[in-house]
């Protein structure tokens, strides 16, 4: 709620198995989402810009 009246936007996911710092989670079912939900908002936010054509990309 603090967030939303200050105007910052945010999103939480609460997942019902897995552990603190699981990294990408690959073998997690549930939190393995957690790069795509991520990716998603970022998106959403307008905060994901397509690289410039011939610029190089980090990985």
């Amino acid at each position: 709620a603090s967030l939303a009246r200050a105007g910052v936007p945010a999103e939480l996911h609460v997942f019902p198995h897995g552990r603190h710092g699981i990294g990408l989670a690959a073998d997690v079912p549930g939190p393995d989402q957690w790069t795509a939900l991520c990716a998603a908002w970022l998106d959403r936010m307008g905060w994901v810009q397509e690289p410039a054509a011939g610029s190089a990309v980090s990985p």
